[in-house]
């Protein structure tokens, strides 16, 4: 990832005048001495030029150069939404070492078919750079063994609680951009978390919905998961309705977000989301319950168990009303006759309601000949 053109100032201080406390943080104060005022304050005075050259020559390389750039606007930083709590200043920050011996247990599993980016993962432990200076027994690496075409080194995050694999991320940057989007998802659905991003990111799904009513679907989806990386409401739904429509029903349980609770939608979705239940029920156990995914009321609840009782049992049709029930049905009898083609009738449908023909079918079949007494 090329950092020139990156404004990492502005980057920090819109993620400062944005914080809000979560909801678990806004209770700390009153369970703990921090005040609110000081858990607010993300950044730290910037270092200078001398200082970084100094942690430079004390670590004997060249920091990567978005980590540089963010040292020299902020030297150091607090995440309040992550189990690293506190990324350090120039002065702290320090090589890993390996200190519980990872290298040694990641190397024996290395087999003959190892990836490439299982041998540098094997061994980072040995070579990171440790930035984080507090965390809850969590660990912020960065491995300058594993570097990209501009020199970044990529940042792992180890949770040494997990006992999963480290999360890599191509550079500092991309980790303290993920850091900042996950900061907005955390308080998504608090009323008073409006500020300029998530005015953009809310702009992003309403024109996302524009694109995909277009046909533009690729437009759509890249705008839907900037958005739903953002945590913004609407985003994961219309990315499901999309899934839905990619692959068909029979593909896992669909997700529509909040529109199923939408009793103006019920009649439409629910059908989808029955069909795939029922597809993916196990003949001879026990089916699995028919979950809505959201909140419902009684109503739209009970709606849905009539609907897919209907479509177990294959009664269900679906008859909307107006233009577009006409047009259901009209469809739906195309595609009746054209299943009997395929299946051995005449080639040849039969005459429209209130015409004869002028002449019968050959083979009796009912279908239409090639002449009508009238008009069509």
């Amino acid at each position: 990832m090329n950092d020139n053109g990156f404004d990492w100032g502005t980057f920090l201080r819109r993620w400062q005048d944005e914080w809000v406390p979560s909801e678990d943080e806004a209770m700390e104060p009153a369970e703990g001495d921090t005040a609110l005022a000081d858990m607010a304050v993300l950044g730290a005075p910037p270092a200078s030029e001398a200082e970084v050259a100094d942690a430079e020559r004390r670590l004997g390389t060249r920091l990567p150069s978005s980590y540089r750039a963010f040292l020299l606007t902020s030297n150091g930083w607090r995440l309040r939404d992550d189990s690293i709590h506190q990324l350090g200043a120039a002065h702290e920050i320090d090589w890993f070492g390996d200190p519980f011996g990872m290298t040694p247990m990641y190397r024996e599993s290395l087999g003959e078919r190892a990836t490439e980016q299982e041998v540098l993962l094997a061994g980072m432990w040995e070579r990171a750079l440790q930035l984080e200076t507090d965390s809850d027994m969590s660990y912020a690496l960065l491995d300058p063994g594993d570097t990209d075409d501009d020199g970044e080194w990529a940042l792992y995050v180890y949770h040494g609680w997990s006992g999963e694999y480290p999360t890599r991320y191509p550079s500092f940057r991309a980790y303290m951009q993920r850091r900042y989007e996950s900061f907005h998802a955390e308080r998504a659905q608090l009323p008073e978390f409006v500020n300029d991003t998530t005015r953009a990111r809310d702009a992003d799904v309403a024109r996302a919905r524009e694109e995909a009513l277009s046909g533009r679907w690729e437009a759509a989806r890249e705008l839907l998961d900037l958005a739903r990386r953002y945590g913004r409401p609407g985003a994961w739904g219309m990315l499901g309705q999309l899934d839905v429509l990619a692959q068909g029903v029979g593909h896992g349980r669909p997700y529509f977000g909040g529109l199923v609770a939408d009793p103006r939608c019920t009649d439409d979705l629910v059908p989808v989301m029955a069909l795939a239940h029922v597809r993916d029920s196990l003949p001879g156990r026990t089916a699995r319950p028919f979950v809505l995914g959201v909140e419902t009321d009684d109503g739209i609840r009970a709606a849905a168990d009539a609907i897919h009782a209907r479509v177990g049992d294959g009664s269900h049709r679906y008859a909307p009303d107006g233009a577009f029930g006409r047009a259901v049905a009209g469809a739906r009898e195309v595609a009746r006759w054209a299943t009997r083609t395929a299946r051995g009738g005449c080639s040849v449908p039969r005459c429209p309601p209130g015409r004869r023909p002028r002449r019968t079918c050959w083979r009796r079949s009912g279908c239409w000949p090639t002449r009508c007494w009238g008009r069509w």
